[in-house]
This record gives C-alpha cells, sequence and structure tokens, in this order.
C-alpha cells in the first residue's frame, strides 16, 4: 500500500497572541497607525467616531468576534518575536513531505493544503483569508489549497444567543471576501494590490493568485432539508468527508469541474 503522510497546524496557536504580548494591543494599533507601518492604515478600521484608529483592547478569547482582530493577530505574528510563525512551519512541513515522497519527481501529484474553520468567528474568519493568500505567495506549485468552512448556520449551534447576529455578519463579509479572491485577477471590478504590507523589504502579498482551488461550504441542511442534532456531529461530518476525499478520486473529479465556488 503506498504511505499516507499528514501535518497538521492548529492556526490559533500559531497566531493569536500569547503571554504579554496579548496586552497594550490598543498602543500598538495606535503606533501603526499613527506612523511606524503606513500600510497599516490602508486597511484597518477608523473608530466609529471617524477619529483614530478602531481599538479592539486585548485578546482575551481568541479575536472575541470581531473579524479585523483575528487579522491584526495575523499581522502581530509577522514581527517574529513574538512566537512561531506559521508559514515557515508549513513550509517546511510541505518540503519535508516533498523529499519524503519524492513529489519534486512527479509534478502531477499535490500536496493538499486544508484550511478549516468556521467563517462565523473572528479569529479563523478574520485570518483565513490572509493565512491563504500568504500559503498561495510561498508555497511550491504542487500544492493545492481546499477551503472548508462551517457557515452561519452550522456556527450558531456552538454559540451563544448574543452572538448571532455577529455571526452571520461574519459569515456575510468572510464569503464576499473569499468570493472576490476566486476570481482571477483580470476579471476582478477592482484590484487590491498588495494585499497586506508590512515594514522590511519584500513583506508583502500581492493578492493577485486564485486562494483556493475549491472551497467546502457546510450548513445545517443538506438538500432534503435534514439537519444534525449537535455542532460536533457537524465536525464529524465534515472529517469523514475529508477522510473519503482523501482515499478516492473524488478530488480529481472536483479539481476538474469548471468552477467549485458558489456565492451564498
Amino acid at each position: 500500500e503506498e504511505p499516507y503522510h499528514c501535518f497538521f497546524l492548529d492556526t490559533e496557536k500559531f497566531v493569536i497572541p500569547r503571554g504579554l504580548h496579548r496586552f497594550l494591543v490598543n498602543d500598538q494599533i495606535r503606533a501603526w497607525y499613527e506612523s511606524d507601518d503606513p500600510s497599516f492604515r490602508e486597511w484597518w478600521p477608523k473608530a466609529r467616531s471617524g477619529a483614530g484608529p478602531f481599538q479592539p483592547d486585548d485578546y482575551d478569547e481568541g479575536a472575541g468576534q470581531v473579524r479585523p482582530k483575528g487579522r491584526l493577530a495575523y499581522r502581530l505574528s509577522l514581527d517574529g518575536e513574538r512566537q512561531k510563525q506559521i508559514v515557515p512551519a508549513v513550509v517546511a512541513q510541505v518540503a519535508s513531505l516533498q523529499n519524503a515522497l519524492n513529489l519534486l519527481a512527479d509534478p502531477n501529484r499535490k500536496i493538499r493544503i486544508y484550511l478549516i474553520c468556521s467563517l462565523g468567528g473572528g479569529t479563523g474568519s478574520g485570518i483565513v483569508l490572509t493565512l491563504a493568500q500568504h500559503l498561495a505567495q510561498e508555497l511550491p506549485p504542487n500544492c493545492a489549497q481546499i477551503g472548508v468552512f462551517f457557515l452561519a448556520s452550522a456556527t450558531e449551534r456552538a454559540a451563544e444567543r448574543v452572538y448571532q447576529t455577529s455571526i452571520w455578519a461574519n459569515t456575510d463579509a468572510a464569503l464576499r471576501e473569499i468570493d472576490f479572491f476566486q476570481l482571477p485577477s483580470s476579471e476582478r471590478q477592482a484590484q487590491i494590490r498588495p494585499f497586506l504590507a508590512w515594514p522590511g523589504a519584500g513583506n508583502q502579498l500581492i493578492g493577485d493568485q486564485r486562494t483556493f482551488e475549491y472551497v467546502y461550504l457546510f450548513g445545517t441542511a443538506n438538500r432534503n432539508g435534514k439537519q444534525l442534532d449537535e455542532f460536533g456531529d457537524y465536525a464529524r461530518l465534515i472529517a469523514e468527508c475529508l477522510t473519503t476525499e482523501l482515499f478516492s478520486d473524488i478530488a480529481t473529479a472536483v479539481g476538474g469541474s469548471h468552477s467549485n465556488f458558489m456565492a451564498v
């Protein structure tokens, strides 16, 4: 039998600030916004009053349903002094797989990178597109990124009722962004270049690549209207679907279709 190799990385452990770096977030935002990082002003939202930058406070529980705060955590992680960066870790693991399986000698074999998160929160929903753009820029061409996302109807099964409005709003915003970057650069009505920049020579994500090879979207009901009982059941359903894909020819069939992303 052909050996199966995989690796798993928890983006929250890599990206969300820990220890003392969880604190004084507003001070760092003001410093970047006012002088240290001019490119930061291009994407960070202003305060509702219109005076100065939005200040989301410290990191207590992830990004706290605030998507820009999730992206901010990714930007903070790029400084390198705070914690190990996730993209170099993925690139190193991919290089190890390339060598172990001699994949460079077979350009038709691909390494699949699954990015799995809910789109209804602030952490995964805020990080995933930036992480995907960064990986697309750094990984070798025989890597395929696949998005696997919980939609709002599934996410709210695991959340308190007070978060339901933000869950649906976050999911809507995330889907619009992902849909935009699924289009070829030539077909986009506007160009966003660079997608993200930070101080230092060559430190930018261009953002002109199609982010995902294809995307799975998981809501609560199937096409017959039937639903599962608990959020954990949907997590297990996703695991079973991805296992089926990994050990069958379904990925080849899916990858050969014209368009695999459906706007919702």
